[in-house]
Parts: C-alpha cells; sequence; structure tokens
C-alpha cells in the first residue's frame, strides 16, 4: 500500500530553501486564489465557484501529462550532471524513517527532480479527484440535503484546494528552472574568499 504514496516522501526531502517553495511561496498564491470567498455570492452561488473548479480542473489535467512526461525524460536522461550530487552551502538530503537514528540519503539531480515531478503528478491527480467530486456534488444538489455542510464545509474546502493548487504552481515553477536552465549549465567550482578564515563560497543550485 506505502507504495501508492511514495511521491509523498518528496516532504522528506530536507534544505534550507525548500520551505519557500513548499509553504511561503503556496500560501502567498493561496491568498490570492482566497480572494472570491470575501464575495458572499461566491460562497451561496455554487455555480460561480464550480465553473471556476472545472476550469482548473482541465487544466490541472494536462499539466498531470506534461509532470509525467518530464518525469520519463528525467529518468533516461544521459547527461552526467544529473547524476552529481547537488551543490549549495545547504545539502539536499532525503530523510528516509527508520526505527532509531533516521537514515539520510545526500541527492543527486536526478533522484530530486523524479521526487518533485513525482510528487506534482501525484498532487495534480488529487486535485482533478477533487474537482471531480465537488462536480458530482454540484449535480445531486449536495446543499439541498446538506446545507450546513456546505455553508461551512465549501470555505474550508477553497483554502486546501488553493493551497494545493498553490503549491503546484509553485513547484512547476522550481521544476521549469532545472529543466530550461540548471541541467543545462556547467557546475561551477568552489570559491574561495580573500579571507582565508572565512568558509568556502559553493555556488548554489
Amino acid at each position: 500500500m506505502w507504495r501508492l504514496i511514495v511521491p509523498l516522501k518528496y516532504w522528506q526531502i530536507k534544505h534550507p530553501d525548500k520551505l519557500k517553495f513548499d509553504l511561503y511561496v503556496p500560501a502567498m498564491l493561496a491568498l490570492v486564489l482566497m480572494i472570491p470567498l470575501l464575495f458572499p455570492e461566491f460562497r451561496t452561488n455554487s455555480a460561480l465557484p464550480v465553473a471556476v473548479i472545472e476550469k482548473i480542473t482541465s487544466f490541472i489535467a494536462l499539466l498531470s501529462g506534461f509532470f509525467i512526461a518530464a518525469l520519463a525524460a528525467i529518468a533516461t536522461f544521459g547527461g552526467k550532471g544529473l547524476d552529481s550530487q547537488m551543490l549549495g552551502n545547504g545539502k539536499v538530503e532525503l530523510v528516509h524513517k527508520s526505527v532509531g537514528e533516521p537514515d539520510v540519503e545526500p541527492l543527486t539531480r536526478r533522484r530530486f527532480l523524479s521526487f518533485l515531478f513525482g510528487f506534482l503528478a501525484f498532487q495534480s491527480i488529487i486535485c482533478a479527484l477533487l474537482g471531480i467530486g465537488v462536480f458530482f456534488a454540484d449535480q445531486i444538489n449536495i446543499s439541498s440535503y446538506a446545507p450546513t455542510l456546505v455553508k461551512f464545509g465549501f470555505p474550508i474546502f477553497w483554502v486546501v484546494y488553493s493551497f494545493i493548487i498553490g503549491t503546484i504552481i509553485s513547484n512547476t515553477l522550481l521544476g521549469l528552472f532545472y529543466l530550461t536552465d540548471r541541467m543545462h549549465r556547467h557546475d561551477r567550482g568552489i570559491t574561495y574568499r580573500k579571507d582565508t578564515q572565512a568558509p568556502p563560497h559553493v555556488p548554489a543550485e
């Protein structure tokens, strides 16, 4: 059963800057997507959010195909740089949960990008299923059966849904940076500061 959620191991990857792309940027994007909740008509007229979710679901369905294609390309690409460990002052590591001391695996670019696009594909599937669920609930007119649930549950759903969309956008842009730029550049060597007491500067990814 655990094999079905392996892409979620992306959350176990540790790096000082990773929180920016996993939390801060998605949260800012989610705040923008939550603006419609300020308008009563959006919360009470089901046709509006359903129409928006339908458009988003169609777009996410297209993205999921791109993520899977990118994952296949990364797995088969023959560039030597992909099998090198990621550079920078902060290591990119996958922390494997185990009994006792955690097992820490330094990641190569290939492993990192595989986890990144696998995670994006997984999120896209979840997001599409949520969209289908909302469309189905609207078709059976669930608000007539459980109006209180819809009234209080929809804002909570929209907040979670907005954060998922924000995470997909943020990490997609990170993945595009690697596919369009970083994986085509040669690694730069370590440079030392004039002050010999200062630690060497290692160029970041």
